[in-house]
């Protein structure tokens, strides 16, 4: 699998690096630890013409400035293998970049994630996946229901994400224009 994603700034990345190790200490949860890459994603797919996108990324980089994006709160994605996430605020800012790239991306995407698409997409950083049970679960909505969660991070580079045979990595980034 690949993901078109935004990687968090030093001191964001930081921040959810501490959530992660605070779940791991107090609930027990570092299923989180094998992707290590605190990041949202605009679009995955199981394979992408990785030439093609590299040239539109570069591009896309070389257009867009950087920009700010919020969290807003926990979520959770049910199912066999619930996630516990941060919400992102939904600007306009975020939506019509996520619309830019949904657009010209697809074209060059195998198997694309319809959960990424512009209708059902849901921006989230995940604290918790992989290894969440009912007490994991319900001890880290205990742990971060009162907490400050409300954080600017500065969206400033675009990267393509992969996550093949329990190995994750970057192919390449690039970082957007400066605001």
């Amino acid at each position: 699998m690949f993901a078109i994603a935004s990687l968090l700034d030093p001191d964001s990345d930081q921040q959810i690096r501490a959530l992660w190790d605070m779940l791991e200490k107090e609930c027990g949860l570092s299923g989180i630890k094998l992707r290590p890459l605190p990041h949202f994603s605009w679009h995955i797919a199981e394979q992408y013409d990785v030439k093609a996108l590299e040239g539109y990324l570069a591009t896309f980089a070389k257009t867009q400035t950087s920009f700010w994006v919020r969290t807003a709160g926990l979520g959770i994605f049910t199912g066999l293998e619930p996630v516990l996430y941060l919400n992102l605020v939904k600007d306009t800012t975020l939506m019509e970049r996520h619309q830019k790239i949904w657009e010209n991306v697809s074209e060059l995407s195998n198997r694309i994630s319809v959960y990424y698409s512009p209708s059902y997409w849901i921006p989230h950083i995940t604290l918790a996946n992989l290894d969440l049970s009912d007490s994991k679960l319900e001890c880290a909505v205990r742990q971060l229901a009162f907490r400050d969660l409300d954080f600017q991070i500065r969206a400033s580079e675009i990267a393509l994400l992969y996550d093949i045979e329990d190995q994750t990595g970057i192919v390449y980034k690039f970082e957007l224009r400066n605001m």
